[in-house]
Formats: C-alpha cells, structure tokens, sequence
C-alpha cells in the first residue's frame, strides 16, 4: 500500500503540480491583461462622458442665447 501511495505522490509531484504551476502562471496574466483593458475602457468612457457634457453644455448655452 505504501508503494501505491510513494508512486501516486511522485506522479503528482512530477506532472500535475509543474502544470498546476503553469496555469496558475497563465491565470495571473490573463487577470493582469484583463484589468488592464477594463482600465482602459473605463478612461475611454470617462473621456466619452466628458465628451458628451461638454457638447450638452454648449447646446444649452447656445439654446439660452439664442432664445
């Protein structure tokens, strides 16, 4: 029974822990690559945002002025 259990952990210890390692590994760049684009989607709805009050203002003030 020992035998069985000492091949079992060498098993595990020779080929699922390295690729466990390995998507672990892919797994934290794939988290860091998507943070990223949502960073940058938040900027480019902020910019939009800003964007669109600006225009928004202006139409009032013309809309003040010429009425």
């Amino acid at each position: 029974m020992s035998d069985i259990t000492t091949g079992l952990r060498q098993v595990v210890q020779d080929f699922v822990t390295p690729e466990l390692k390995s998507h672990s590994v892919r797994l934290d760049v794939l988290q860091k690559q998507s943070e990223i684009q949502h960073d940058a989607v938040m900027k480019t709805l902020d910019a939009f945002r800003a964007e669109m009050r600006s225009e928004l203002a202006a139409r009032r003030a013309f809309s003040v002025s010429a009425g």
